[in-house]
C-alpha cells in the first residue's frame, strides 16, 4: 500500500497542475491582442492585381484613416475599404500618386483593405492604417 501511494499521490498532484495550467491561464495570443492595429507597410504590386487585406477594430468610438501611396504619377492604383457592416469606398483618383480614405469612425468589426493596380506594369506602393 505505501508503495501504492508513493507513485499515485505525485502522479495525481501533476495531472492536477496540468489541467490547471492548461484550462486556468488563457493564451497569451488572444484576439483582442490583434484589435486595433493598423499597418504601414510597403508592397509590389503586378500589373493588373490587388492585394487585400483585414484589420479588426474591437472598440467604440474609434476612428480609422487609411492612406496609399506610390512613386509614380503615370502609375493608376486604387483604394478600397469595406465596414464591418459591409459600407464600401472606393477610391480612384488618377491625377496624384495617392489615396487617402479620412478619419472615420471604425465601428467594431473587421475592416477589409484593398489596393489594385490598374495598369500593366509593376507599381511598389506604401500603405498605412491608423486607428486613433
Amino acid at each position: 500500500m505505501r508503495r501504492w501511494f508513493r507513485i499515485a499521490v505525485p502522479m495525481g498532484i501533476a495531472a492536477v497542475l496540468v489541467t490547471v495550467l492548461a484550462i486556468g491561464f488563457g493564451s497569451p495570443s488572444s484576439d483582442a491582442a490583434q484589435c486595433n492595429v493598423g499597418t504601414n507597410t510597403t508592397g509590389t504590386l503586378s500589373g493588373n492585381s490587388s492585394a487585400t487585406a483585414q484589420f479588426l477594430s474591437c472598440t467604440d468610438p474609434m476612428t480609422i484613416t487609411v492612406w496609399v501611396f506610390w512613386d509614380n504619377n503615370n502609375k493608376d492604383l486604387g483604394l478600397g475599404v469595406t465596414s464591418p457592416t459591409g459600407e464600401s469606398t472606393y477610391l480612384d483618383q488618377h491625377s496624384r500618386p495617392s489615396e487617402i480614405f479620412p478619419e472615420t469612425p471604425a465601428s467594431a468589426g473587421p475592416w477589409t483593405i484593398s489596393v489594385d493596380n490598374h495598369g500593366r506594369g509593376a507599381t511598389k506602393y506604401s500603405l498605412i492604417v491608423a486607428f486613433r
